[in-house]
């Protein structure tokens, strides 16, 4: 790619054919550009090493940004053109549908990133080792002993005595089935 080809925005049609390197260079030109390759990816197929860039651990944030600021602009694009009758609704809405899918996506990397940053944070190392609290609150298995189940709880009335001790109550979600009694 050439200098001065570097500089100007990238095409829609131009992005399938450039590499991950030179898509680097146009991003640091102009993020815009940024935003034509969010939607490249969305609605085509980009090469791997492409894919991987804008999934990778240095762009995945400015991925998900652009993907935002697509959304908007084709939501607001695609409400208009349904609005005044244009034929090309329908493929605005396609777009749509296919960034919010990458936007879900990029989301789910993004939590991802997160996640594998915490399990490594010296947060999460130190006070692993020494957790005194149970991890699942609420949990009846890691429930301190001095909590009784519900069911194990005296009665304090006469209503209640008749439940079994020790035992939850049975619910059925089942109809119970009576015989029929014939007429007389």
């Amino acid at each position: 790619m050439t200098e001065a080809a570097s500089e100007r925005r990238v095409l829609l049609a131009d992005v399938p054919h450039l590499t991950a390197e030179e898509l680097v260079r146009c991003f640091d030109d102009d993020l815009r550009n940024l935003v034509t390759v969010s939607i490249a990816d969305a609605t085509r197929r980009l090469t791997r090493p492409v894919r991987r860039l804008l999934r990778g651990p240095e762009w995945h944030l400015d991925w998900q940004d652009a993907l935002l600021w697509d959304e908007g602009e084709l939501q607001v694009s695609a409400e208009r053109m349904r609005l005044t009758g244009d034929g090309r609704a329908e493929g605005a809405e396609t777009k749509l549908r296919r960034v919010r899918a990458n936007l879900h996506e990029a989301r789910r990397v993004s939590a991802q990133y997160r996640r594998e940053a915490f399990e490594r944070s010296p947060e999460n190392t130190s006070t692993h080792s020494t957790r005194s609290t149970p991890r699942c609150r609420g949990c009846p298995r890691h429930s301190p002993p001095t909590t009784a189940a519900w069911w194990n709880r005296p009665s304090g009335s006469g209503a209640s005595s008749n439940r079994r001790r020790n035992h939850p109550p049975k619910t059925s979600s089942i109809p119970s089935k009576k015989p029929a009694t014939p007429a007389s």
